[in-house]
């Protein structure tokens, strides 16, 4: 079958497989806190390494929130938001529900 684009892929993977849309939702959340912790260390222009000591986690922990391997935790984000003197948004967007 001849795919005609990425909605019809997806279509074709829902599917086959009827929890495909949590998957999709996990991770997209698991890229938006990578991008969105790896965008703060920047902004306050420290290493992995830096960032860690910072907020109390092991270098690892952070590379692999970063690289979206890790699923960081509503704990470790709040600790990372207290250590930077940031806060936390969470936020439900509306989606558009006639493309499913």
């Amino acid at each position: 079958m001849k795919l005609k684009s990425i909605d019809d892929y997806a279509d074709d993977l829902r599917q086959e497989d009827p929890n495909f849309d949590a998957k999709l939702a996990d991770a997209e959340m698991n890229l938006k806190i990578a991008m969105g912790v790896k965008n703060l260390r920047a902004e306050l222009g420290l290493t992995q390494k830096q960032f860690a000591e910072l907020v109390g986690k092991s270098t690892s922990t952070i590379a692999r929130i970063e690289t979206g391997f890790d699923k960081a935790s509503s704990q470790t984000l709040i600790d990372i938001a207290i250590k930077t003197h940031r806060t936390l948004n969470v936020q439900f967007d509306k989606i558009d529900v006639s493309m499913n």
